[in-house]
């Protein structure tokens, strides 16, 4: 088995509850995570599902961490 660079606990956490796919952005800067926060919101908010096209996907969960802290929806 390949070795990972670098895996978290909450990356190893989420691989045990079966997530198969994890995007861990690093936002070095508060305009990087104001924009991220504004995404997650968009597509949170989105009208048209954000699976139309994606049919091969059983689902989407958005969260947000920061920190490592505890995983919470996009903010309204």
């Amino acid at each position: 088995m390949a070795q990972r660079p670098m895996c978290p606990a909450i990356c190893r956490q989420l691989a045990a509850q079966r997530a198969v796919t994890i995007v861990r952005l690093p936002l070095l800067n508060e305009a990087a995570r104001a924009e991220a926060r504004l995404r997650m919101r968009e597509l949170a908010e989105a009208e048209v599902p954000a699976l139309l096209f994606l049919d091969r996907l059983a689902g989407l969960t958005l969260e947000r961490r920061a920190g490592g802290g505890e995983g919470r929806p996009p903010p309204p």
